[in-house]
């Protein structure tokens, strides 16, 4: 018997049946959702591809990582750094070289090392990351078609997923190397023996590790550990084909240290044992706690799937945690779900004790919370799922006049069309949500997947290559460039970090000189200089000591100056 109101396992798509003629569009709906269900790899690859290949030469690289993430590659194909990476001709041990091989592969493929290729990188990683959450799905309930299916939808239509299919970093493809190790470790640790499996869940952990470092060992392996203490089993870590696994991954790692080592020599491997280590040691001697700062921000970032917490049954819940139902729990079924929730919770306390902050991390989940979702969605009652749907679509419906409003009124001070022409595409589609929030779920999560994927075209389309002025460094290298042709000396004005952002646009190493103060003395017995700095920098240069004169770009985040003859 069904639950009117509750979570209940159902074998019908969640909603009241439609016996009345259906429109052109819900039948288009049904159709899709029954080829999707039998190609769910296929149909959410495509949901990305949808968002992602028309924007591969929309804009040009704008934040920190991306700008020097492209002077790396700029380093590794031009100097030959392919497992010692460098920065404006030193040492950038913040990251391994496994992402910037994807990169040097698509550039030399491509014959190019223009911005798009980032672009295709993160493509490629959101693909990867949609797969391994289909795949997950696949392995905790390979009876159940509609979950693998749902769970992609879930993360494709995630906000904070969709932005960063746009963000050139390599968090894709971390989430995904973690989600296929957690589903060979799920696999392999719910068998007496699996060689093979267990081989493949280290293979896959050491692949993030030289991805992005050694979190992506740490998260499958303390969810495997807390799932086998959950199970009461955790000798199975003691087995041989754990051995095996550990074998091979320290082989992997092994080798690219010690290519590490004939390539630079100890050098290089005390900088990363530097950086790693100063932040080791900080995290081991101070108590951080940023659980709550996670939460908020995953609750902020899940949208619009964090809304369900407003429709779940939480008295029969709540009553789940109930000491007798948890012990009855441990034992029952695979334990797929379990696996699934600890590979959110263990990850998340790990982060929340660690001195370094970044939302990025929550990508690292992402495939598990999608499949817990999916499962939540589909397992709802009726009218619990219209009440959901009904807040989604009120939630695009009150998106239209805030769109509308922010393309006048912004940070930016100017008129910003691609919010506009978004707004206008999200009104029939936001409206449709609403018109169709009582429809069956075959029809309203394919009209949710089309909305979040065509109203995201014109932002990426339009908005951010509007913006370029305002956040690329490649205006005032643009600027520079005849200075710099001509013979003049180039220099950076570096504020902190941002230390190789204008490597890329500049075609070349710049020195760099922190503070007035210093930069005046580098200069004192030069005669023509071009310096390049962030525009705040230049606006708060009163008086100007060193009679320096703005060559552009107005109105850009990043400007250069230049000064001929220059003297204290």
């Amino acid at each position: 018997m069904e639950a009117r109101d509750g979570l209940v396992e159902r074998s019908a798509t969640g909603g009241p049946a439609q016996i009345r003629a259906e429109p052109l569009a819900s039948r288009w709906a049904g159709r899709a959702w029954g080829w999707a269900l039998a190609h769910p790899y296929l149909a959410i690859s495509a949901l990305v591809l949808l968002q992602t290949v028309p924007a591969l030469w929309a804009r040009e690289l704008w934040w920190l990582d991306e700008l020097r993430h492209a002077a790396v590659l700029s380093e590794l194909l031009d100097h030959g750094h392919w497992l010692a990476l460098f920065l404006n001709g030193e040492f950038y041990p913040d990251k391994p070289a496994g992402y910037f091989w994807l990169l040097a592969a698509l550039s030399l493929g491509a014959g190019t090392q223009a911005p798009w290729i980032h672009f295709l990188a993160v493509a490629i990683g959101a693909v990867m990351m949609a797969n391994a959450t289909v795949w997950l799905a696949r392995i905790v309930a390979p009876d159940d078609r509609r979950l693998a299916l749902v769970a992609g939808i879930v993360l494709v239509t995630g906000l904070f997923f969709v932005e960063r299919m746009h963000y050139p970093r390599m968090d894709p493809h971390f989430g995904a190397f973690i989600a296929w190790s957690l589903g060979a470790f799920f696999i392999a640790l719910s068998r007496p023996l699996a060689i093979g499996w267990t081989v493949a869940a280290f293979v896959f952990a050491a692949c993030a590790v030289l991805v992005k470092g050694p979190v992506g060992f740490v998260f499958p392996l303390l969810t495997a550990l807390a799932w086998l203490v959950w199970r009461g089993r955790p000798s199975r870590l003691f087995r041989v084909d754990v051995a095996c696994g550990l074998a091979v991954f320290a082989a992997i790692l092994g080798l690219y240290g010690f290519g590490l080592y004939r390539a630079q020599g100890a050098a290089y491997l005390q900088a990363l044992a530097g950086d790693v280590g100063t932040r080791t040691m900080a995290d081991a001697f101070r108590l951080y706690f940023h659980l709550p700062h996670y939460v908020f921000m995953l609750a902020y970032r899940w949208l619009p799937w964090t809304l369900l917490l407003l429709v779940l049954p939480w008295t029969g819940l709540l009553s789940a945690l109930r000491p007798a139902r948890l012990g009855a729990a441990r034992t029952a079924g695979d334990g797929g779900y379990a696996f699934l929730v600890l590979s959110v919770v263990a990850p998340l306390l790990v982060l929340t004790f660690l001195r370094y902050v970044s939302m990025n991390f929550l990508l690292c989940f992402y495939p598990a919370l999608a499949v817990l979702t999916g499962r939540v969605v589909l397992d709802l009652g009726p009218r619990r799922a219209a009440w959901f749907r009904s807040t989604v679509a009120g939630l695009f419906v009150l998106g239209v006049p805030v769109m509308i409003v922010i393309a006048w009124r912004n940070y930016y001070d100017f008129f910003i069309v691609g919010n506009l022409v978004a707004a206008l595409v999200l009104a029939p589609f936001a409206f449709g949500l609403w018109r169709w929030r009582m429809a069956d779920w075959d029809r309203w999560l394919p009209m949710l997947a089309l909305t979040v994927a065509t109203v995201s075209l014109p932002h990426f389309l339009l908005t951010l290559p509007a913006l370029d002025i305002r956040k690329s460094t490649r205006p005032a290298c643009e600027a520079a460039r005849p200075y710099l042709e001509a013979g003049w000396n180039p220099l950076v004005l570096r504020p902190g970090r941002w230390s190789g952002v204008f490597q890329y646009y500049c075609g070349r190493r710049i020195p760099e000189i922190v503070g007035w103060d210093a930069l005046l003395d580098e200069i004192a017995g030069r005669d023509k200089v071009v310096v390049l700095m962030q525009e705040g920098a230049w606006a708060q240069l009163e008086p100007n000591p060193g009679g320096f004169r703005l060559i552009g770009p107005p109105g850009a985040r990043f400007v250069a100056v230049a000064c001929e003859g220059c003297r204290r």
